[in-house]
């Protein structure tokens, strides 16, 4: 959704966030797609994409 913009405005970092998320639970397209995302992305933006995907595991997915 946040890679596409459907319903939500674009967004890398939460789109390579939930690419991670989605690629370590095995799921390959996730794989490629995150790798793709990040030659878009700043060093910065990919350290702040993981720091949420801790973040978000953590939480189990509730909560800001």
């Amino acid at each position: 959704m946040y890679h596409l913009g459907r319903g939500l405005p674009k967004n890398r970092v939460y789109s390579h966030m939930w690419y991670n998320i989605a690629a370590l639970k095995g799921h390959k397209n996730s794989l490629r797609r995150r790798d793709l995302m990040a030659t878009e992305m700043t060093p910065a933006q990919i350290d702040k994409s993981q720091d949420l995907a801790i973040e978000c595991e953590k939480k189990k997915y509730k909560g800001g």
